[in-house]
Protein backbone atom coordinates (compact mmCIF):
# COMPACT_ATOMS: atom_id res chain seq x y z
CA UNK A 1 0.00 0.00 0.00
CA UNK A 2 1.40 3.38 -1.29
CA UNK A 3 1.09 5.85 1.32
CA UNK A 4 -1.41 9.12 1.12
CA UNK A 5 0.02 12.44 -0.33
CA UNK A 6 -0.06 13.83 2.77
CA UNK A 7 1.57 10.81 5.09
CA UNK A 8 4.71 11.34 6.98
CA UNK A 9 6.94 8.73 6.65
CA UNK A 10 10.42 7.42 8.05
CA UNK A 11 13.23 9.10 6.84
CA UNK A 12 15.10 6.97 4.88
CA UNK A 13 17.67 5.88 7.69
CA UNK A 14 14.78 5.36 10.72
CA UNK A 15 14.70 2.18 11.78
CA UNK A 16 11.16 0.33 12.92
CA UNK A 17 12.31 -2.57 15.00
CA UNK A 18 9.92 -5.38 14.34
CA UNK A 19 6.35 -5.54 11.99
CA UNK A 20 3.53 -5.00 14.25
CA UNK A 21 5.63 -1.64 16.21
CA UNK A 22 3.45 1.39 17.32
CA UNK A 23 4.70 4.32 15.29
CA UNK A 24 4.26 7.29 16.91
CA UNK A 25 1.48 9.30 15.61
CA UNK A 26 2.55 12.41 13.13
CA UNK A 27 2.98 15.41 15.98
CA UNK A 28 4.60 13.27 18.75
CA UNK A 29 8.46 13.82 19.33
CA UNK A 30 10.31 11.03 18.84
CA UNK A 31 13.66 10.55 20.14
CA UNK A 32 17.07 11.76 18.73
CA UNK A 33 18.78 9.25 16.11
CA UNK A 34 21.30 8.26 19.01
CA UNK A 35 19.36 8.79 22.16
CA UNK A 36 18.85 5.24 23.76
CA UNK A 37 15.42 4.39 25.16
CA UNK A 38 14.55 2.44 27.82
CA UNK A 39 13.34 -1.11 26.90
CA UNK A 40 9.39 -1.59 26.73
CA UNK A 41 8.81 -3.31 29.59
CA UNK A 42 11.01 -0.59 32.11
CA UNK A 43 9.64 1.39 34.61
CA UNK A 44 10.17 4.67 36.06
CA UNK A 45 8.95 4.59 39.45
CA UNK A 46 8.07 7.91 39.54
CA UNK A 47 8.07 11.81 37.95
CA UNK A 48 11.29 12.95 39.73
CA UNK A 49 13.34 9.76 39.58
CA UNK A 50 16.40 10.46 38.48
CA UNK A 51 17.60 7.76 35.65
CA UNK A 52 21.16 7.12 34.56
CA UNK A 53 22.41 9.70 31.93
CA UNK A 54 23.12 8.27 28.76
CA UNK A 55 26.77 7.55 28.91
CA UNK A 56 26.58 5.57 32.34
CA UNK A 57 27.32 2.05 32.40
CA UNK A 58 25.03 -0.59 34.61
CA UNK A 59 27.78 -3.61 34.80
CA UNK A 60 25.24 -6.10 34.46
CA UNK A 61 21.82 -7.15 33.27
CA UNK A 62 19.74 -7.52 36.52
CA UNK A 63 22.38 -5.40 38.81
CA UNK A 64 20.79 -3.92 41.40
CA UNK A 65 21.24 0.23 41.54
CA UNK A 66 21.52 1.76 44.38
CA UNK A 67 18.80 4.46 45.31
CA UNK A 68 19.41 7.87 45.35
CA UNK A 69 20.18 8.23 48.62
CA UNK A 70 21.44 4.77 49.47
CA UNK A 71 25.67 4.97 50.65
CA UNK A 72 27.37 2.83 48.81
CA UNK A 73 30.64 1.25 50.13
CA UNK A 74 31.45 1.93 54.16
CA UNK A 75 33.60 4.58 55.48
CA UNK A 76 37.30 3.05 55.90
CA UNK A 77 38.88 6.98 56.53
CA UNK A 78 40.47 7.52 59.96
CA UNK A 79 39.25 10.45 62.00
CA UNK A 80 41.06 13.47 61.41
CA UNK A 81 41.26 14.54 64.87
CA UNK A 82 44.02 11.57 66.05
CA UNK A 83 46.53 13.35 63.30
CA UNK A 84 45.99 16.62 65.30
CA UNK A 85 48.44 16.96 67.94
Amino acid sequence: MVPAIDDTVPAIDDMVTTIGDTVPAIGDTVPAIDDTVPVIDDMVTTIDDTVPAIDDTVTTIGDTVPAIDDTVGAYSCTPLRQFIT
